[in-house]
């Protein structure tokens, strides 16, 4: 039996620009985490398809928290459909810490929305559906040369909801996966 290793999933969420108006009120930031179902075959004729970054089924991991700044509060949302196209994911919330009834944040310079940064402590990767995609890998034994592997393309959506009519700001990160495993500190695989 092959063992079941599980990793922390960080998500190092930072605003490029500062708001300096001030006129920015936002009430939550979610992202979507694609999960593996039925539809993740690959067809000949596909130019592209969706590639999940977790296992499916219930998450079962330790949960999400903040890495730094607390003034967010975090939830999961397990089995979430995506806005995209309905399939499975896992969905990360973030609400302002306020004391406020309605829970927003003004966005301004003060820093204090400039880092939104969560951990998802122990999580399953999905195997990789589309292997077209190539990565070289940094060989760690000095002086030999890159390695060439196969990585899955994950998309992953970061959603920003602003209160006053403010327009949805909607954002992707690609996540690469590969199938190479760990190994110990003797270079066996783990």
């Amino acid at each position: 039996m092959t063992p079941n290793y599980l990793y922390d999933l960080v998500l190092a969420i930072r605003r490029r620009a500062p708001h300096t108006a001030g006129d920015f009120e936002l009430q939550q930031l979610f992202i979507e985490i694609p999960v593996e179902d039925v539809s993740d075959t690959r067809s000949p004729s596909d130019n592209m398809w969706r590639e999940p970054l977790l296992v499916g089924g219930d998450y079962a991991g330790k949960g999400v928290q903040m890495t730094g700044n607390d003034r967010f509060v975090p939830t999961l949302s397990s089995g979430a459909g995506s806005t995209d196209d309905g399939k499975a994911s896992l969905r990360i919330t973030l609400i302002p810490r306020t004391g406020e009834a309605q829970g927003t944040m003004l966005l301004k310079d003060d820093r204090s929305s400039a880092e939104a940064s969560v951990r998802l402590a122990e999580v399953r990767l999905a195997p990789i559906v589309d292997t077209r995609t190539r990565v070289l890998i940094a060989n760690k034994q000095a002086g030999q040369p890159a390695v060439s592997t196969a990585a899955g393309r994950c998309f992953v959506k970061m959603t920003e909801v602003y209160t006053g009519g403010r327009q949805n700001q909607l954002s992707w990160a690609v996540v690469l996966k590969t199938n190479d495993k760990d190994k110990d500190a003797q270079g066996n695989t783990l």
